[in-house]
């Protein structure tokens, strides 16, 4: 059975609601979505200069977050910072 998950991003003080949600088979096909989405939006430069603070939270309809995820890019590796 579908269900309905939402994505909010949240710095602590603004938080920009998800009004319209995705419908999916459970919390991991809605993880899956969500960083399919941030990794899209970091590609289109949508997220720059964006740090630690913003966070994306994954809730469902009754309005339970139910996971977050950093919007900042992850750290590349060791070896690539160099």
């Amino acid at each position: 059975m579908t269900q309905r998950f939402f994505f909010d991003l949240t710095d602590g003080l603004i938080t920009i609601r998800d009004g319209i949600g995705v419908l999916v088979n459970n919390l991991n096909e809605a993880i899956k979505q969500a960083e399919e989405g941030l990794q899209e939006m970091r590609y289109g430069n949508e997220l720059s200069g964006s740090d630690e603070r913003w966070t994306l939270s994954i809730r469902d309809a009754a309005g339970e977050t139910l996971m977050l995820l950093s919007v900042a890019p992850p750290d590349p590796p060791a070896e690539m910072a160099s």
